[in-house]
């Protein structure tokens, strides 16, 4: 106990305030608890929303919200939810700053399963279309962004969509 400015100072541990904590512990969010969180809120979406979250890990830049809602309808997965739980995160949209794009959260997209072949496959037909709209199709590929065109491009090979590739 130390004297000083006349009150009497005594270290939280030696009051019995910090009980529980073991050295070094700052009251800091271990691994666990995180991990822990993460699965709750994964399975509070629910397994079609968690499929949904899963197409979107295809995607390696936030894509528009209108196409993540395009996958939705497919899916049978609630972008609504996805966003509320914190697991999809708004960016603006690299080809139309006013509009929104979503991206899958980084640290829940690490705690689901990667998509099959497949399934990379399914996502990749189902997205390539709606994707190219939004980026804008008509503008051409002179006129995009080289990284959202390398992003459609990619896709659309996946997809076997030549006049994507073409575009």
């Amino acid at each position: 106990m130390r004297e000083g400015l006349g009150i009497a100072w005594r270290p939280r541990a030696a009051q019995g305030g910090l009980r529980g904590r073991g050295r070094g512990d700052c009251g800091m969010t271990t691994g666990l608890s995180v991990d822990g969180s993460l699965d709750t809120l994964l399975n509070e979406a629910g397994p079609a929303s968690k499929d949904l979250l899963r197409a979107t890990t295809l995607f390696d830049l936030p894509v528009p919200a209108t196409v993540v809602e395009a996958l939705a309808v497919e899916a049978g997965g609630s972008v609504t939810r996805l966003r509320g739980l914190g697991l999809l995160d708004p960016y603006p949209d690299l080809h139309d700053p006013s509009r929104q794009a979503l991206a899958p959260s980084s640290l829940a997209a690490g705690r689901l399963v990667p998509l099959t072949a497949d399934e990379r496959i399914a996502v990749a037909t189902s997205a390539t279309e709606p994707l190219l709209c939004a980026w804008g199709e008509a503008a051409g590929r002179y006129e995009r962004d080289p990284i959202l065109d390398l992003q459609l491009t990619r896709l659309a090979m996946l997809a076997e969509a030549a006049a994507v590739v073409a575009a």
